[in-house]
């Protein structure tokens, strides 16, 4: 039954991903497709990011004393 669902899941998720290149491709340099239905932007965004692994490499000190350690927990379920 779940490989069904994860089944179904990825065919969707691939038709999302049609969907979504074959609007893109209609839109091309725009930022904006509207319809009856759907009202569409795609706009550039800026975004600034540290370099991390530039800052450990050339200021070691500026990276341990701002790091960060994080403990996530990953959630997978597999097929026995």
């Amino acid at each position: 039954m779940r490989e069904e669902i994860v089944g179904f899941i990825s065919e969707l998720q691939e038709e999302q991903k049609q969907s979504e290149q074959e609007v893109k491709l209609f839109i091309q340099d725009n930022e904006l497709a509207s319809s009856e239905a759907f009202r569409v932007p795609w706009k550039n965004i800026d975004s600034i990011k540290l370099d991390t692994k530039r800052i450990k490499e050339e200021r070691p000190e500026l990276y341990d004393d701002y790091g960060k350690v994080s403990h996530p927990r990953r959630f997978e379920v597999k097929a026995a």
